[in-house]
């Protein structure tokens, strides 16, 4: 009886011991109080930076979900349109939202309005917020049919420019903001080292880690302000297969020593740089998990252990589409469910039947194949993420210029920028392009297309009939009868000149590898004709490595419309083309980095004058309301950015006179004060620059006549600052007998101040300049400008005497006309003498000058003036002003150069930002007072200035 008390007695202590002593919670329940505490390091990713009240609300509605909503929460199903207009599918919706209550929707290729509407609606419905997805790898064009699509990835690169990455990254940022997208399947980071991968080719920046690595960070850089998930894929590398995982499931032979030192090295970089979401491949690796036909996207040696563990990524992880192919064919919609939860899949992306996913994970929860806590941590994941990016049911309310916003003009301007600068010229053995269409009198172009669409095509030809009106174009495809083959065959024997744009996929489900050698057996046929041959490659940059014969070959890297474009400009010499290989092509010395460069380095005058993406509604306005007002009688304004003109339009007729002629655009303009700018300091210039022109020595070393009074101490540089002390006053060109007496009484002039002391302009220092230039080149003026600057210019049309100017129709009248055109030409000792008070000159000339001094004296891959004449002449103050500009700051900032005439003529020149502005019009025969013209002149350059930023 005592044993038995004393071990009852034992075990009441014990008990006591245990009840009071204090404890570790290490309590599961989900629901959470203010005083407990939550293992935040295992249950809430850092990466979300949550505080612990944003925890506390998680654990509140985590404890009140059922067992199928925690489950919902995994789950994320496609819309498209017909889901928000077909009354069925409607039904379908609501089931989604309301009855299993879904995580989130990928959106699918509908146009602004509709998705716009359809996330607003969606939003306000569901108890919890959506996470709302797209993959605009391109843009929010590649999706939204009315806006704006960016080129491939790999034209991207092709620039060598990683700021478009940043950029493209910003604007897609803001742009899926306006439209209520949260949640971005972009970029993708796999490397293209296989030529024949048919689908990820073009969406990957390049065969090399590095250059994928460095666009992909600088691309999430672009979205680091603007709380929206992005994501990179395909974990753990698309790039090394043959084979379509939307059509079968790949096998990736490689070692898993290859794979990190190439295929991991941009998703480590991506984890390093703050990604917050990863995509699965469907592939199956097995030299990383050996179990026979397991796709990476059922792996947890793939999804947990390498991607979780390993490479320490604590994002959201999301399978792709459940319904492709490479997982349909070999797993039912229940046993991909299970399996990619079991691997350590969070989202489960367009599973083949939501009710069937959601089911079956409730029946493997229930039969122990998968834990609650598990479920749960996808779940609690799942919510940071929706805390994180602060989503609320109203966040988004549509906005009527929604399609203006995201059809913004600078995001045009960059789209647009990215294709011109991605063209890459592989051959131009006959020196074809910049082709000269005139030259030929009729041009071939045979469409090869890979047959699933023409889209691409039909777009093609159409912008290649406005660029090339005698070309007659063909498109062959898989549907095309032998008799339209040998038709185009026929086509292109009798053609002088052969264009072949080819839209053939390296492999696709339309075009097997039987219908993708029939076609380039059919374009090397083409390519033994003596018909020179432009071949231009959309969708399979290796293409060149199948084509024998082949002379002249461009590679664009897509067929996106600013790519199609951009491809046509090329070739006609409207652009530049710098482009570079991201890819080498096998079987070929064509390796990554290669890419002829045709850098014109002269004014392009594209043929379409005004630039669609820029927006010029101001000047519109403005110029249409000085004709009106009758402020002025009309004009011409042409505007240039980056070697392009990307405005020119003429208003208005030459007077007020409603009989006198439209301007069109071509007229001859007297240039009133500002032809010393445009001859004399050129020619003052060009020979500053051979060393023939010493401008600190005295005048008179080149005029020994002008030492009298004094003047010996007044030197070149003096007449150029016009500092001479010479006067204003007297006019030598008119009222003397002969040019003996005219020059006598220039060489006997007398300073009326001392030289140095004053500034004021002279109409001497502009004679004896002159004067200076004839003695030392033995050339009239006129002569010398002609051969040593105007013509290597191509400033055809500027013309120092009006008797020269057959066309006299285009000379606007003004009251300067008639005092140039009756001046004689008069001898000078030897040398002729053509000194007038004014040049004529065109906007495009004028355009052409100024782009020369925008390029610091290049043109034309010629130096015209040296680069440092030119930039001490446009400096400060104490550089040498050989160009008399003021120097004014635009709204934008940049100093700028701006000089406007007594006749009506306005330069503008911006040289940090590589634009100008020219205006010309008669401003001599308007009544309205000065500063009414000043006004309007200032109010049309910061209208221009706006249009280039704006």
């Amino acid at each position: 009886m005592n044993f038995l008390f004393k071990h009852f007695l034992l075990i009441i202590i014990v008990l006591f011991a245990f009840i009071f002593s204090p404890v570790k919670n290490n309590s599961k329940n989900v629901s959470m109080t203010a005083n407990s505490k939550i293992s935040e390091e295992k249950r809430y990713p850092k990466i979300f930076n949550l505080s612990k009240r944003d925890k506390y609300q998680i654990e509140e509605v985590l404890s009140k979900m059922t067992l199928q909503e925690k489950i919902a929460q995994m789950v994320m199903p496609a819309l498209d349109e017909k889901y928000y207009s077909d009354s069925t599918k409607a039904l379908e919706l609501d089931s989604l939202i309301n009855y299993y209550k879904v995580t989130g929707f990928v959106f699918l290729r509908t146009d602004i309005r509709t998705m716009n509407k359809m996330i607003d609606s969606l939003q306000r419905e569901s108890d919890i917020p959506l996470l709302t997805a797209a993959d605009f790898e391109r843009g929010l064009g590649m999706r939204l049919q009315d806006a704006i699509e960016f080129p491939y990835n790999m034209a991207i690169a092709a620039t060598g420019n990683k700021h478009f990455a940043y950029l493209m990254g910003k604007i897609i940022a803001e742009q899926c903001k306006y439209i209520g997208i949260n949640y971005l399947f972009a970029p993708v980071v796999d490397i293209n080292n296989n030529p024949e991968n048919p689908v990820i080719n073009l969406r990957s920046f390049s065969e090399d880690k590095d250059t994928v690595s460095a666009y992909t960070v600088e691309f999430l850089k672009g979205f680091e302000n603007s709380k929206i998930l992005t994501t990179v894929k395909h974990f753990p590398g698309h790039g090394d297969t043959k084979v379509d995982s939307h059509l079968d499931l790949p096998v990736l032979d490689i070692t898993a020593d290859s794979m990190k030192k190439n295929e991991l090295v941009p998703f480590e970089k991506a984890i390093s740089a703050g990604v917050k979401s990863i995509m699965i491949g469907h592939l199956s690796i097995p030299s990383i998990d050996s179990v026979e036909g397991i796709p990476a996207t059922f792996s947890s040696k793939i999804v947990t252990k390498l991607l979780k563990q390993q490479l320490g990524f604590e994002g959201l992880i999301i399978t792709d589409a459940l319904r492709m192919e490479g997982i349909s064919k070999y797993f039912s919609p229940e046993e991909a469910a299970v399996l990619a939860v079991n691997a350590g899949n969070d989202i489960l992306l367009m599973p083949q039947d939501v009710g069937k996913t959601i089911t079956s994970l409730a029946n493997a929860v229930a039969e122990g194949k998968i834990s609650t806590e598990r479920i749960e941590q996808s779940v609690r994941k799942i919510l940071s993420a929706k805390k994180w990016l602060n989503v609320r049911n109203d966040s988004h309310i549509e906005n009527e210029y929604l399609k203006n916003m995201l059809n913004e003009y600078p995001a045009k301007r960059l789209a647009k920028k990215m294709a011109e600068r991605s063209i890459t010229l592989i051959k131009n053995d006959r020196k074809i392009i910049p082709l000269k269409k005139e030259k030929y009198r009729s041009v071939s172009c045979i469409i090869i297309s890979e047959g699933k669409d023409f889209e691409s095509e039909n777009k093609f030809a159409e912008l290649v009939d406005e660029k090339i009106p005698n070309i007659k174009t063909v498109i062959l495809s898989d549907k095309s009868s032998k008799k339209e083959f040998s038709k185009a065959e026929k086509l292109v024997r009798s053609s002088p000149l052969n264009i072949l744009p080819v839209f053939l996929p390296p492999l696709s489900k339309e075009l097997n590898k039987k219908a993708l050698d029939k076609r380039i057996d059919f374009i090397n046929k083409i390519l033994k004709y003596k018909t020179p041959s432009i071949v231009i490659s959309y969708r399979d940059p290796y293409l060149i490595g199948s084509l024998k014969n082949v002379k002249t070959y461009l590679v664009t890297f897509g067929s996106v419309k600013n790519s199609l474009l951009s491809s046509i400009e090329a070739i006609l010499g409207e652009q530049n083309i710098t482009g570079k290989l991201p890819v080498s092509i096998p079987k070929t010395k064509f390796k990554m980095g290669f890419g002829l460069t045709l850098n014109y380095n002269k004014l392009i005058f594209p043929q379409s004058q005004i630039d669609s993406n820029y927006n010029f509604t101001l000047i519109e306005q403005l110029v249409n309301e000085s004709v009106n007002n009758n402020l002025l009688p009309g004009g011409t304004i042409i505007a240039a950015k980056s070697g392009k003109v990307i405005y020119k339009n003429s208003f208005g007729k030459y007077s007020f006179d409603t009989t006198s002629n439209n301007y069109k655009g071509n007229e001859i303009f007297n240039l009133g004060n500002l032809s010393p700018l445009i001859s004399i300091f050129p020619a003052v210039m060009l020979l500053y620059d051979n060393g023939k022109l010493d401008i600190d020595k005295p005048v008179n070393y080149y005029l020994p006549q002008f030492k009298k009074y004094g003047k010996e101490k007044i030197t070149v540089r003096n007449l150029i600052y016009h500092s001479s002390g010479l006067t204003t006053r007297k006019n030598y060109l008119s009222g003397f007998k002969s040019v003996k007496s005219a020059f006598s009484s220039i060489m006997n002039e007398k300073p009326v101040y001392k030289p140095g002391t004053k500034t004021v302009i002279s109409e001497l220092d502009y004679i004896l300049l002159q004067l200076i230039v004839e003695r030392i080149t033995e050339l009239p003026l006129n002569k010398f400008l002609e051969n040593k600057f105007f013509k290597k210019l191509e400033m055809n049309d500027t013309k120092f005497n009006l008797k020269t100017i057959k066309d006299k129709d285009r000379i606007p009248f003004n009251k300067f006309k008639t005092e140039t055109a009756d001046f004689n030409d008069y001898k000078l000792y030897d040398s002729k003498l053509n000194y007038f008070r004014t040049l004529y000159s065109t906007a495009d000339d004028l355009s052409k000058f100024a782009q020369m001094i925008i390029q610091n004296g290049y043109y034309e891959n010629k130096q015209i003036i040296s680069e440092e004449i030119i930039k001490s002449s446009t400096g400060s103050a104490k550089s040498l002003p050989l160009l008399e500009w003021q120097l004014i700051s635009s709204l934008s900032g940049s100093a700028v150069l701006s000089f406007h005439s007594n006749t009506g003529i306005s330069i503008w020149i911006d040289k940090n930002n590589k634009r100008f502005v020219i205006f010309l019009t008669n401003q001599s025969i308007s009544e309205k007072p000065v500063d009414l013209l000043s006004n309007f002149r200032s109010a049309l350059f910061d209208a221009l200035d706006y249009s280039f930023d704006n």
